[in-house]
């Protein structure tokens, strides 16, 4: 939630209400054209067309996303190694995980990423994140795994980080900010221009959180279709 222009040196007291945000005694209207639905509501595509679609979002990726990023760590376009002891700690923490990922370890590998990275939510978490919103998609009954896997996830990742555990509860609730929620639209049912131009918002996430939380559902996906558990 974004809120501005409210008079400074005001009660710290926050209270959302159907249609109102109360900010102390003063109240803020919030009109229908204010109000975002965050809950993904995307048709998931069939799953013969998934491996193209993942495709052309793993291409963006590799090509857009920022320096710092989990995918430019990994797979950039340039070949460019990680700049410094944290990425190359971070590269390798990534490794890891989808090593575990390709295995079918879906603990181990969250193991691997909680809490890696810099920023209010690390990169690891944001993958993760992308992990969750993937699950959403194509829930247990459709992707062939655990139906406690989910849950089994965002317990796994839990942290101290009372926002990062908000953050990844929502997102495995299917609840997300509106880029992703455009990017992901884009990527199953739009074309290449839409996705790169949903992608240019979705990579102002954060110094890097767009591009990993994307990364995180792209791999996710990927390793769910190369295994071939759709059901």
């Amino acid at each position: 939630m974004v809120v501005s222009r409210l008079p400074e040196f005001m009660p710290p007291a926050l209270q959302l209400k159907e249609n109102e945000l109360w900010w102390g005694a003063h109240p803020v209207k919030l009109s229908p054209r204010q109000q975002y639905h965050s809950r993904l509501n995307i048709p998931p595509p069939a799953t013969e067309v998934l491996p193209g679609i993942l495709s052309r979002a793993r291409e963006f990726l590799r090509h857009h996303a920022p320096p710092g990023s989990l995918v430019s760590l990994i797979e950039s376009a340039d070949g460019s190694p990680p700049r410094n002891a944290l990425e190359q700690a971070l590269a390798r923490a990534l490794r890891a995980a989808m090593g575990h990922l390709e295995n079918g370890e879906w603990i181990p590998a969250v193991q691997c990423l909680r809490g890696r990275g810099a920023g209010l939510t690390p990169g690891g978490d944001d993958f993760i994140a992308g992990m969750l919103l993937a699950l959403h998609l194509y829930p247990p009954q459709r992707s062939g795994v655990d139906g406690s896997l989910p849950e089994s996830i965002l317990q796994a990742a839990r942290s101290s980080h009372p926002l990062v555990n908000c953050f990844l509860k929502l997102a495995g609730a299917g609840r997300v900010a509106a880029p992703v929620q455009a990017w992901l639209q884009a990527v199953c049912w739009g074309n290449s221009g839409e996705i790169h131009h949903a992608g240019q918002k979705l990579l102002k996430l954060g110094a890097t959180s767009g591009a990993d939380l994307a990364f995180g559902w792209v791999t996710t996906l990927g390793i769910l279709a190369n295994r071939g558990v759709f059901t």
